[in-house]
């Protein structure tokens, strides 16, 4: 946790509330294109600055960067260094620019020019605000004040009582802390927060605006605290000071699904499912999927808001990535889940066969990391079932009486594992029985009950699943195992995904007969 937000101080977010205007120096130039830069803000570490292009159809470039670094170089360079940089994107009509992590007290200049452009460079001058010492905790305070409340937005102002302490101010989904019971524990809701890596984005300085995005008839919590001592809180060396205040959208005007996204094309097989994408707020438009099972959608939908399917899509979502080593920043880009404009979207992992889904799909904003801060909560839902087994190529699954063998301080547990030609994939696992209540559920008559527990098991790899089709079968071991009470879970699946399970327990007396 300290780790956490040491990191967190280098990443401040982007958050403001003074503004002001100033007319840039346009004239001149190649493309023809003029650009004008409206409600800037800034605050000690963060700037931003709306930009308005005379021609909304044109690309261009703009970014913020530190007055010093271009002091020395003409319009000419500052556009041939930006077109040559590695993480350049393009922009298109009126965007805002935001930078954070910024030095307190220094001047920086927004600057912007079409991708046709040769020699003019527009530009526009921001200045941090400077900083003084922080002021003891038990002295800061913060008022939240929520204001223009409509069915999808409003707006979360922090008014802390010294604009030098740094401070974490987010808006929340109520669901999003009921899901773990602790909405009324303010401790247990900092702790939520500085386990997030995304944190830092939230913390600020000064009056602070969030203009949030939000989901019509939903319950929000706007939080705060004071971020100079965290550690201490951390600890429970310093009181918990939680600043709050709960608020609700109205009901909103229903958005027809068929306005979001055209869906054409629809096929599956026993594992998998292909459907034609076509977002109708633009070509250029960045979206995403999540496939859920038909019932938990509906379940979901009959015990919680609609707007949460989305959200707990994005944690589905999220749970993909951190299996696969990266985060939720990286699964909505291009190169993953994330789609812009027409796709043809399939299944991400092997769907199981005869089954009921549900395709959820959404608009996401490709720049986001954080997979609690949802960018629209409206979706197209798409239903369909795979196709059902065949009743002539199932994978058979025989596996032998525990054969354990003694090594050294510990013992190995093995099986012979036989299984058919319609074998693609064998897997094997085991769990401590009282992990679980594997009593009240066992029954070698039919695993269906168990059917959660075969989780925990693994490929066993194509040699040994080779073996396994011989008339020999495969010799499948586990290790460095004490002398308790086990179940073992094996599982052979076929071409369609049809799954043969098969479970045993092996319970600390049959350790006595090793070998």
């Amino acid at each position: 946790m300290r780790k956490l937000f040491s990191m967190m101080t280098l990443s401040l977010v982007v958050l403001f509330a003074a503004s002001c205007e100033q007319t840039p120096d346009n004239s001149g130039g190649t493309s023809g294109v003029t650009f004008e830069f409206q409600n800037a803000k800034t605050t000690a570490t963060t700037a931003e600055v709306q930009v308005i292009p005379s021609d909304a159809s044109v690309n261009y470039v703009a970014a913020i960067v530190e007055s010093a670094t271009i002091a020395d170089k003409s319009d000419a360079t500052i556009i041939s260094d930006m077109l040559a940089a590695d993480d350049l994107k393009l922009k298109k009509g009126p965007q805002y620019l935001s930078a954070k992590g910024l030095k307190a007290d220094t001047e920086y200049t927004a600057v912007a020019f079409a991708v046709t452009e040769t020699n003019k460079v527009a530009r526009f001058t921001l200045t941090t605000e400077a900083t003084s010492e922080p002021i003891p905790a038990d002295e800061f305070e913060i008022e939240i004040e929520i204001k223009d409340i409509k069915a999808t937005s409003a707006t979360a102002i922090a008014k802390p009582n010294s604009s030098a302490n740094r401070y974490y101010f987010r808006v929340i989904t109520k669901m999003e802390l009921d899901a773990f019971g602790i909405y009324n524990d303010d401790y247990q809701i900092f702790e939520y927060i500085i386990e997030n890596p995304n944190s830092g984005d939230w913390v600020t300085q000064g009056e602070t605006t969030l203009n949030c995005r939000l989901a019509a008839e939903t319950d929000y919590l706007a939080v705060a605290f004071n971020f100079e001592n965290w550690e201490d809180m951390h600890n429970q060396a310093a009181e918990m000071k939680l600043f709050r205040k709960a608020f609700t959208t109205p009901e909103g005007e229903p958005v027809d699904p068929n306005s979001l996204f055209i869906t054409d094309n629809l096929s599956t097989t026993h594992t998998n499912f292909s459907l034609d994408v076509t977002p109708t707020l633009s070509e250029d438009a960045h979206w995403t999927y999540y496939i859920w099972t038909k019932s938990s959608y509906e379940q979901t939908l009959a015990t919680e808001a609609k707007a949460n399917i989305v959200m707990r899509s994005y944690f589905g979502l999220n749970n993909i990535a951190v299996e696969q080593g990266y985060g939720f920043g990286d699964i909505i880009q291009t190169d993953k889940l994330g789609k812009k404009g027409s796709n043809t979207i399939s299944a991400y992992e092997p769907l199981n066969n005869n089954t009921e889904y549900v395709a959820v799909i959404f608009y996401v904003d490709p720049t986001i990391t954080d997979p609690t801060e949802v960018y629209d909560y409206n979706y197209v839902a798409v239903e369909f079932k795979t196709l059902a087994p065949s009743a002539d190529a199932v994978a058979t699954l025989e596996v032998s009486e525990p054969i354990i063998v003694k090594d050294g301080f510990s013992y190995s547990v093995n099986f012979v594992v036989k299984t058919n030609e319609y074998a693609t994939d064998l897997l094997a696992g085991a769990q401590l029985w009282n992990n679980y209540e594997f009593e009240k559920y066992w029954d070698p008559n039919d695993w269906s009950q168990i059917q959660a527990f075969f989780m925990f098991r693994k490929p066993v790899g194509e040699e040994t699943l080779t073996a396994a089709k011989s008339a020999e079968g495969a010799t499948t071991s586990f290790t460095g195992f004490d002398k308790e009470d086990y179940v073992f879970f094996f599982e052979v699946l076929n071409a369609e995904n049809t799954a043969t399970q098969f479970a045993v327990r092996v319970t600390p007396e049959m350790f006595d007969n090793a070998q």
